[in-house]
């Protein structure tokens, strides 16, 4: 559009020489008009101010209205928060919370009235005269996710069989709506059983028994059924253990409830089933219950299963996951929330997990979602449990502000400094909400905000050090966006430094591993080479059997020696300081990532001449692979 109107500027300007100016600017006027109406132009030259002037009319955003799907009397309630800057204030959430929970009624009556039928009428009512648990509840619900009339099928089913209970436990009936409205996203275990040729449970629970197990045992639930967060009790309520092993899982570990978690080792490993992949297990022909679990035992996978299904059944949230060790082996562990005291008010938790051996290096993990049923990491459960738990009204609250800024900046005009002044205070509510942050990290990148917000952007970075301290993963993902507003590769790459530290101090070598290889490169791009290369090593020496990323860092430490005077030398004393420190046994068999680092160094020192290191090598590697002796 803009080369289009520039190339008719040109020709009106040829023919100005033709005629009068008068003339000329009423020509030019309309086309000049139109490019003053494009947004994005806007924008990027900083065309219009703040001013009531750049104000768009009702009609300008009728089609952004339409998309959000709100009557106009709630379009008006929300505009007067927003220019009375109520609407960053907490105690504006039951007010924006009703007008999304409206929403939901209107856009998905027919799925109501599907779902209740002839009982329509009456819950309807119930629903309106509890409206707190009502607008949660719809508010709660995800089209994207749910399955909606299964979702309010199951709500339903709830409120026929506990009237008396739905009230007081509302965050519990919310959670085993949302997880049981498909059958898929609880946790199995056939496959499980399967796999140590024990029998599979013959009386898997429902939804309607996850909630009554809680409600039924008030005392040793401690008020978690009432006041946990329901994006807490979808963790509890995920599973279908018969009510039968729930009962002996509270007799057996309500006394030491807290740091359940390391029952998971009270499970015997099962040394011949790992011996023979599975042929010979000791469940083998059993019922796959928990205490035959514990009194027979099986491998991670069991272990884990056990723990997670004792915790749930001990009202802890808590979930069984998998993952890749640093040698690419597969391994299970439990991961729980430790929940020291809840009330009404408030939560006082922590985020624990057992059987993650740190040898190994189980950085990351995967689970199924609740909710969704999709597959996460367990550092985003971390991290959505932590912002949730710290303080549920400013997270959900968050949520909603962050689908609602499409319409405040197209209704509003907002220029770069307002839009990203919308989301730093939507920072200031919740800190380490994802959205948010991805979004700033997003417009860090901003040629223009780089240019009006730096002192605001390094205030985010350092923001971002102490928010993510112990939630580190997310940071490696926006990172780089991030500090793309620092133009020098010198003061980015100390940026990254600090990243490295912080990684190291949590004990993350993946991603402080990630990092070092950033750092390297900024490093060689502003021709610091010999820093890259001792930055790489440090490392390298620091986590010397990170088996995932040590190769990669070994690849830009040759790559680099390549281009410095006597290389030779350099990379000789490099392998003869890190060698030596990678374990060279895993119990008494070679640890394989140890033979491979010898036998790339013997190739090199070949290929460089260096005989009498590749000789004294190839003996010590020779020692290895006889293995250590019993």
């Amino acid at each position: 559009m803009n080369r289009c109107l520039m190339s008719g500027f040109s020709e009106v300007f040829r023919w100005l020489s033709k005629s009068n100016l008068l003339t000329a600017m009423l020509l030019i006027w309309p086309s000049f008009a139109e490019v003053a109406r494009n947004r994005d132009w806007n924008d990027s030259v900083g065309w219009l101010d703040a001013s009531d002037e750049r104000r768009g009319s009702k009609s300008d955003v009728r089609p952004e209205l339409d998309k959000l799907g709100f009557q106009e009397d709630e379009i008006e309630l929300l505009e007067s928060l927003y220019r009375k800057k109520e609407l960053f204030n907490l105690k504006s959430y039951p007010k924006v919370r009703k007008i999304f929970a409206d929403r939901f009624a209107r856009q998905h009556q027919p799925d109501l009235e599907a779902a209740w039928d002839s009982e329509y009428p009456q819950l309807l009512e119930w629903m309106n005269t509890h409206s707190d648990l009502k607008e949660e509840f719809y508010t709660a619900i995800s089209p994207s996710d749910d399955q909606i009339q299964s979702a309010l099928q199951v709500f339903q089913a709830l409120k026929q069989k506990y009237p008396d209970q739905m009230a007081q436990y509302g965050n519990l009936a919310i959670a085993v709506a949302v997880t049981w409205d498909r059958r898929d996203n609880v946790f199995q275990v056939t496959h499980l059983a399967q796999q140590c040729k024990a029998v599979p449970i013959g009386s898997p629970v429902g939804p309607l028994e996850n909630f009554a197990f809680i409600v039924d045992n008030p005392k040793v639930m401690q008020g978690r059924g009432e006041w946990l967060p329901w994006e807490f009790l979808c963790h509890i309520v995920n599973h279908e253990t018969p009510l039968q092993e729930r009962e002996w899982a509270l007799q057996r570990f309500l006394p030491v409830r807290a740091m359940f978690g390391k029952c998971y080792s009270d499970v015997p490993y099962d040394m011949p089933m790992l011996e023979s992949q599975g042929q010979v297990t000791k469940m083998d022909g059993h019922e796959y219950t928990l205490p035959n679990l514990l009194a027979l035992g099986g491998v991670c996978a069991q272990q884990a299963d056990f723990a997670a299904r004792v915790g749930k059944s001990l009202a802890v949230p808590a979930a069984y996951v998998s993952g890749e060790s640093a040698n690419q082996g597969r391994h299970a562990w439990v991961m729980w929330v430790e929940v020291k005291n809840v009330n009404k008010s408030s939560i006082v938790f922590s985020l624990e997990s057992h059987g993650r051996y740190n040898y190994d290096k189980y950085y990351v993990g995967k689970l199924k979602d609740p909710q969704s049923g999709k597959e996460i990491t367990d550092r985003q459960l971390e991290l959505r449990l932590h912002n949730i738990g710290t303080n549920p009204i400013a997270k959900r609250h968050v949520d909603r502000l962050v689908e609602l800024f499409p319409y405040f900046a197209e209704k509003h005009q907002l220029t770069l400094r307002e839009k990203f002044d919308y989301w730093q205070q939507l920072q200031r509510l919740c800190v380490g909400h994802e959205a948010v942050w991805r979004e700033m990290s997003k417009m860090a990148g901003n040629p223009e905000v780089k240019k009006t917000q730096k002192n605001e952007l390094k205030k985010l970075v350092n923001d971002l050090f102490r928010t993510f301290s112990n939630y580190p993963d997310f940071t490696w993902e926006i990172f780089d966006s991030l500090v793309y507003s620092e133009e020098s590769p010198a003061e980015r790459s100390k940026l990254y430094e600090r990243l490295v530290l912080m990684y190291t101090k949590v004990e993350r070598p993946d991603l402080a591993c990630e990092a070092r290889l950033k750092v390297a490169q900024l490093q060689v791009v502003d021709g610091k080479k010999i820093e890259a290369v001792q930055g790489l090593s440090e490392t390298i020496y620091a986590f010397p059997d990170e088996g995932r990323y040590v190769p990669k860092m070994l690849d830009q430490v040759e790559l680099i020696c390549n281009e410095i005077e006597d290389s030779d030398v350099h990379l000789l004393a490099f392998y003869d300081r890190f060698l030596p420190r990678i374990p060279p046994f895993r119990g008494t068999a070679p640890n394989k990532f140890c033979v491979s680092m010898y036998e790339r160094a013997i190739t090199l020192f070949r290929k460089h001449n260096l005989t009498d290191a590749a000789n004294r090598y190839e003996g010590a590697l020779q020692t290895i692979l006889k293995g250590k002796p019993r």
